[in-house]
């Protein structure tokens, strides 16, 4: 119902901006990145699943290729060496890229700021329904842990937002949002659609692993590699399954079972070898004459 009093009123009736997730509790979202420069980027749909279940215990997500551990906040492969950093969310910062003003991208925001936000929003939704007393009733502003940055309910465009605002003069203020929002990760339902694994390909590198694996030459290391033809193989896959359930069905019998999984697995030996602590490269460094050409850099 609307309230009209005195021909002003009629907060009753909310527009929210920035509202993805509209539960009335919101679903944590599970992010990952490889630096801490990079961006957070969520996990499959069915690893957040898996990780919400248990949240304080290691998950083995990527159908096994991964193990998430919350409490540390890392991501470990477990075929090949490396890690990812791991964090959840339920609500986040919008923020603009530097270089393209049209896009934006999320920052999670710290839990102990999430839970000062919800609450915010929740006296927001339960004042401004037919048992509140309307928004202009509560108290729009509360202060962030930190004691830097308040978040605030504010009205812009005929629309109620919550916003981060810095306590000072020179911070950056933040659109808030409440939950991910939809998203695709690449080749997700692909490898949901497909049974278990029954063949495993191990591929092995060459000499120019060293290369690839330098930060400044941009080129895609082997595990991204093995990543992309997975990927690819499973489309394959897929859409030649649904070619056959598709002449099944116009000749009246029943649909084939799914193909099974391909795993790709890389066999990464450089790092083996070349570590600086390894009892090779200590013996190789102790017995290389200081004029050998530097093109043993790249093996």
């Amino acid at each position: 119902p609307v309230v009209i009093e005195n021909g002003e009123r009629n907060d009753l009736m909310v527009n929210w901006s920035g509202i993805e997730d509209i539960e009335a509790e919101p679903t944590r979202i599970w992010l990952c990145r490889e630096k801490e420069t990079d961006e957070w980027q969520p996990l499959r749909h069915v690893d957040c699943k898996a990780l919400n279940k248990t949240p304080d215990d290691p998950v083995v997500i990527e159908n096994g290729r991964a193990t998430a551990d919350p409490t540390w906040g890392k991501i470990r492969y477990n075929y090949i060496r490396g890690e990812l950093f791991l964090t959840s969310a339920t609500w986040f910062m919008k923020t603009e890229d530097e270089n393209d003003k049209k896009k934006t991208f999320l920052i999670p925001m710290e839990e102990s700021d999430a839970l000062v936000v919800e609450q915010l929003y929740q006296n927001a939704v339960y004042a401004a329904s037919s048992y509140g007393k309307g928004i202009k009733s509560i108290d729009t502003q509360l202060p962030l842990v930190d004691g830097k940055y308040r978040v605030e309910l504010v009205k812009q465009n005929a629309q109620y937002m919550m916003r981060k605002v810095p306590i000072g003069w020179f911070a950056k203020s933040y659109d808030l949002q409440r939950g991910y929002g939809a998203y695709t990760l690449e080749g997700e339902d692909d490898e949901d659609e497909l049974g278990p694994v029954n063949h495993v390909l191990f591929a092995v590198h060459g000499i120019g692993e060293a290369m690839f694996s330098k930060d400044d030459i941009r080129l895609l290391s082997m595990k991204d590699e093995m990543t992309r033809l997975r990927m690819q193989i499973q489309k394959r896959q897929i859409e030649s399954w649904k070619k056959a359930c598709e002449t099944a069905r116009k000749k009246g019998t029943p649909k084939p079972p799914p193909p099974n999984r391909v795993e790709v697995v890389p066999i990464i030996w450089y790092d083996r070898i070349h570590s600086s602590s390894s009892e090779l490269m200590q013996s190789l460094r102790a017995t290389t004459l200081n004029t050998i050409p530097a093109l043993r850099e790249i093996a």
